[in-house]
């Protein structure tokens, strides 16, 4: 669904912003709570990015604990660091799951082009969330070829 949906967003010629989100020590969760309880948390991470995009925007789950967001620029201009912003500020609340709390923090990578595949994009965002990963975690970063190499 995520790859037809950048392909008909670049077949039609405008640019396309993609934020790949990814949870930050999410493993932690699964290993010491188990698969269940990390899935019960991955339905309130996506619900959480639900309630923080437009509805025009699309979340969808990549596998794991990673998720891919494309603004829709039909619903009317939102910056891509404004977007980031709200995804962090969505996730912030604690979550309680077995009588514990948990902080959800998240690293998003960023890329908005025009003219390139959708393997472009998506490899894009993916460069510039690991960025965030080895600059501390819990941010976002924009794609720049600078970053690529």
């Amino acid at each position: 669904m995520l790859s037809d949906h950048l392909e008909r967003a670049l077949d039609a010629g405008g640019e396309v912003t993609l934020l790949f989100v990814d949870l930050d020590d999410f493993k932690a969760i699964n290993d010491t709570l188990g698969h269940v309880t990390g899935d019960d948390l991955l339905r309130v991470v996506a619900q959480r990015l639900e309630s923080a995009v437009r509805g025009g925007d699309l979340v969808a789950r990549l596998g794991g604990d990673e998720f891919a967001i494309v603004i829709n620029e039909d619903d009317g201009p939102v910056g891509p660091l404004t977007m980031a912003d709200r995804i962090l500020r969505a996730l912030e609340p604690p979550v309680t799951m077995q009588g514990q709390q948990f902080s959800i923090e998240a690293s998003v990578g960023i890329t908005s082009s025009a003219g390139c595949s959708v393997e472009d994009l998506l490899r894009q965002a993916d460069v510039a969330m690991y960025q965030v990963k080895t600059s501390g975690k819990h941010g976002y970063a924009v794609y720049a070829d600078s970053i690529a190499k």
